[in-house]
């Protein structure tokens, strides 16, 4: 996506409500929708979000296991709450 011209990335989204199906049909890669020329939202394909998915659980559970090392080594760590843990972590 990052070798494709500008043109080809951003659709206004007033074009993308009139031709939501050929944009949807022919998405191969990334688009960005423009509300009043700015960024407003951002469409995928479903297998690049399945992948994008993946890689944030993989993120997670990396996370996850350096917390898990920390308090085997420190066993005064606090305890810490998985809303506020996953709160740390912009989740």
């Amino acid at each position: 996506m990052i070798a494709e011209s500008f043109e080809n990335i951003v659709i206004p989204i007033t074009d993308f409500k009139k031709h939501i199906g050929k944009y949807l049909k022919e998405l191969t890669n990334a688009k960005i929708l423009l509300n009043h020329n700015k960024p407003s939202a951002v469409i995928v394909p479903y297998e690049q979000f399945k992948a994008m998915e993946s890689i944030v659980e993989k993120q997670l559970d990396l996370e996850l296991i350096k917390v898990m090392e920390q308090r085997l080594n420190d066993p005064n760590t606090k305890y810490v709450d998985s809303d506020e843990f996953f709160e740390s972590l912009g989740v």
